[in-house]
């Protein structure tokens, strides 16, 4: 599965697809699941549940027509937003990318620590520099064949002896001027050996000069790459804290960071007339409850809807009583459920006496709500297009067809099919 993108992985058959899934980690599963815009909070269970379910629903949709005959509502394009279960090499983030380079940096270091001089430098020629030392040995080694031979001496002219022994001498004198000139001239002339040898010495100079300054710069790459190799330790180590603490931070922040809940201690009165004051309300409850339970203490209150924010909170019909604990609430439930006590009687009505609702059920149906509000709204739908499931299996259908699913337990669902891309408030 290393290397496998999203994309790849969703383009594949859905029994490859399920099973790439299930051999995927915790991390890559939360990976997954935001990438497809699905809650990646949970145990690796509940994970692994949803994305399965996601694979088998996009696979189904697969075959659909992108504009539905039933809704005939056309979605806009999804956002690509690019994501790996492994990253590819030349992605690699994170402590994937730490753990790769901290294997090259520590076989690196223990090459140098097995050398008998760890900063000697151990370069090689370059083709460059290796083209031009041979064009020097090529100059260097080069042989020159030597000047021609002087001209045979010419016989000595006829005549006067005395005539002839002056133009000997003649040539002689300048014969001795043109050797004393060459003389000189040989005496600033560098032989070949002498070139060989200045090449040498030269290429020792500049050897011992590049040794000089390379050499400190060496033996502190030697020390940052140790540097480097204790800071990728403690990457490595701090990335796995950090992943740790990032899968408890989403749990936490999937909970709402939420009190215990209240309502598991609560017994709600439900069906209060409008016309009854909120006082009489809260009088009602506690007469009933002292009659019926006088040592049980409780305390007592009444229900409103509407906006904090517009201030258009309103009482509403029904009302509660909260005792101490979850158990003593169970204790007078089940008199009451007995059938030998019945309803405070209010108004000329007879009030239902249940269990309060638990939150996680209240947020379940606020969202079914919300999601239908929201699908109201969207263009080409009409109010009666739209009916919220409360039974069975519960969401919201658009024209008989589900387009807001919400599976048993305590998650709040999500829309799917055409109207995968909305989002409700969460």
């Amino acid at each position: 599965m290393q290397g496998v993108s999203y994309d790849e992985a969703l383009a594949t058959p859905l029994g490859e697809l399920k099973g790439t899934l299930q051999a995927a980690g915790y991390r890559e599963l939360q990976g997954f699941l935001q990438y497809v815009g699905v809650n990646a909070a949970g145990k690796q269970a509940e994970l692994l549940q949803r994305a399965l379910e996601f694979a088998e629903q996009h696979k189904g949709n697969e075959d659909t027509v992108h504009k539905s005959k039933a809704t005939g509502f056309a979605p806009p394009p999804r956002a690509q937003v690019h994501g790996k279960f492994r990253k590819a090499k030349s992605e690699e983030t994170g402590a994937s990318r730490a753990r790769v380079l901290l294997e090259k940096a520590l076989v690196a270091k223990q090459d140098a620590e097995k050398g008998d001089e760890p900063t000697q430098r151990q370069g090689k020629w370059t083709p460059e520099l290796e083209a031009k030392r041979q064009e020097m040995q090529t100059l260097l080694g080069k042989t020159y064949a030597p000047p021609a031979e002087l001209p045979v001496v010419p016989p000595l002219p006829g005549g006067d002896d005395s005539a002839k022994i002056s133009l000997v001498l003649e040539k002689i004198g300048e014969m001795v001027v043109g050797i004393n000139e060459l003389r000189v001239g040989m005496s600033q002339t560098v032989k070949h050996e002498e070139l060989k040898e200045f090449h040498l010495k030269h290429s020792q100079e500049i050897q011992s000069f590049v040794a000089s300054k390379v050499d400190p710069v060496q033996e502190d790459v030697v020390e940052l790459k140790s540097n480097v190799v204790d800071l990728m330790k403690d990457s490595v180590a701090h990335d796995d804290r950090i992943g740790k603490l990032e899968s408890r931070l989403e749990e936490f922040l999937s909970s709402k960071g939420r009190l215990p809940d209240a309502s598991f201690k609560r017994i709600v009165f439900k069906g209060f007339p409008e016309k009854i004051s909120l006082d009489d309300r809260l009088e009602c409850m506690k007469h009933w409850m002292e009659k019926n339970f006088p040592k049980i203490d409780f305390t007592y209150g009444v229900f409103h809807k509407g906006s904090f924010k517009d201030k258009s909170r309103k009482i509403s019909g029904v009302g509660y009583a909260e005792c101490t604990s979850s158990d003593i609430r169970d204790a007078v439930m089940d008199r009451v459920e007995s059938g030998k006590i019945q309803g405070p009687s209010i108004g000329g009505k007879i009030l239902e006496v249940a269990k309060a609702r638990s939150q996680s059920a209240t947020d379940r149906n606020v969202a079914l709500i919300e999601a239908s509000d929201l699908l109201k709204e969207q263009p080409g739908l009409a109010a009666k297009d739209v009916r919220i499931e409360w039974k069975g299996v519960r969401g919201v259908l658009v024209k008989g067809e589900y387009a807001y699913k919400q599976p048993p337990g305590k998650e709040l669902g999500g829309f799917i099919g055409d109207f995968a891309y909305l989002e409700a408030d969460s």
